[in-house]
């Protein structure tokens, strides 16, 4: 079989890495992959990767992506998650079309990559991975209002303020008009599997669930303390970690929820110290005899690796994941994590084995959590360690979710297909 997954890059940002995971467990696993990208870093691991032909084609694309980010930001309300509007021409699908692909996996699309249009131009089998909640919604990413659920026809389901106009509803109603054929949807989470099958625009598609990939031989334990070294931190203290994106996603990334938890911790302030990965956490500065160690964010996953090996245990206090992949690489770095019992993290958190499902979203439970992992004993941490480890290996290696992909294709492009 010949696939072809299109994504906008093969590098910045975490739906990209997890595409380019994707598309390399296909390759490791015999399977005839490509994947073809408007932003690529060129890297050496660029395996039947295709970018821009000329110096054109890339300053075009981040054009467009360009325009349509500005046209986001002037017309979105206040949910401050991306918005894309994917309304600018592209010719995608006559390539596609003309092409001897067997099947087109779409990922992540947007950054004007392909038009709403265009994409219902395709007249090849098209499996869509769901890496968040745009393919399904208007032109949000992300959303705490159920819009998706009943459609986008009136104003009464809106919980957040308009500017201009509608731009939700524009961009879902383009959808419903130009998405005629079925897709088979792929949920990375049962939660975003279940967003689909419950949402007005994709209710009807066949939906299935398979969980980002990691290479498991890459995102390993190793030596504590030489990467505590590496990043100049303490040898003799717990450390936990935390990562974020800016300030406007802080709702999403539960920052508030951290802090909060931070100021309610009993254990001794001189006995641990707090690693925290990503622009735009100024908010720390609030805190008050903690040690506080601060990088900005990472795109190199040797350097991530070092991160998650540094640590004892990690904190992901989010509102909202798609899937979860900085607690899946911390689970296969051997590091427990601490999260509350909601959307994607559930599939990676198994309660008191790899880590602390918490009930969402209390504070003096995610306080009591980090205070848990913080007075474990070396011995229990680890138990906890070596289970984390073993999950990881057996639900998101390479080998696994290669397989969970071959038998879809398979089906798909052999008409056996069965929604799981």
């Amino acid at each position: 079989m010949k696939i072809l997954h299109l994504s906008y890059s093969d590098y910045k940002g975490g739906a990209s890495r997890a595409v380019k995971r994707i598309h390399n467990c296909l390759l490791n696993s015999g399977v005839d992959s490509y994947l073809k990208v408007n932003s690529s870093n060129l890297s050496n691991d660029n395996r039947n990767i295709i970018g821009p032909k000329n110096i054109f084609g890339k300053y075009k694309n981040l054009l467009k992506a360009a325009i349509g980010s500005r046209l986001g930001l002037l017309f979105r309300n206040d949910n401050f998650t991306i918005h894309s509007l994917s309304i600018l021409p592209s010719n995608y699908s006559n390539f596609i079309n003309s092409s001897d692909y067997d099947l087109i996996n779409l990922h992540w699309v947007c950054g004007e990559m392909m038009s709403i249009n265009d994409i219902g131009r395709i007249k090849k089998p098209i499996v869509w991975t769901l890496h968040d909640m745009w393919p399904f919604c208007g032109a949000e990413h992300f959303t705490f209002d159920d819009r998706w659920k009943t459609g986008y026809y009136s104003d009464d389901n809106i919980s957040r303020k308009k500017i201009f106009f509608d731009l939700n509803k524009f961009v879902w109603e383009q959808k419903v008009k130009f998405w005629k054929k079925s897709m088979f949807i792929v949920g990375v989470s049962n939660w975003i599997s279940r967003c689909a099958k419950e949402s007005m625009l994709m209710r009807n598609f066949p939906v299935t669930t398979i969980s980002n990939t990691l290479d498991t031989n890459f995102w390993k334990p190793d030596d504590q303390n030489a990467s505590r070294k590496y990043f100049n931190l303490p040898e003799r203290v717990k450390i936990f970690g935390y990562g974020s994106l800016g300030y406007r996603n802080s709702s999403l990334k539960g920052k508030d929820l951290f802090l909060s938890s931070l100021k309610k911790i009993k254990f001794d302030k001189d006995k641990f110290a707090i690693f925290i990965i990503g622009d735009g956490n100024d908010f720390v500065e609030e805190l008050r005899g903690i040690k506080i160690f601060k990088i900005p964010r990472i795109d190199d996953d040797n350097k991530m690796k070092k991160f998650y090996n540094a640590l004892d245990f990690l904190v992901v206090p989010s509102r909202l994941e798609s899937f979860g992949q900085t607690a899946s690489e911390a689970i296969s770095c051997g590091k427990p994590v601490v999260c509350f019992d909601t959307t994607g993290l559930k599939d990676i958190i198994s309660n008191k084995s790899n880590g602390l499902i918490i009930d969402s979203f209390n504070i003096d439970k995610l306080a009591e959590g980090i205070d848990f992992f913080l007075e474990l004993s070396a011995i229990n941490s680890k138990k906890f360690s070596g289970n984390s480890r073993r999950i990881a290996v057996e639900k998101f290696s390479y080998k696994v979710i290669s397989k969970k992909y071959i038998q879809l294709y398979s089906e798909i492009i052999n008409s056996k297909y069965k929604s799981r």
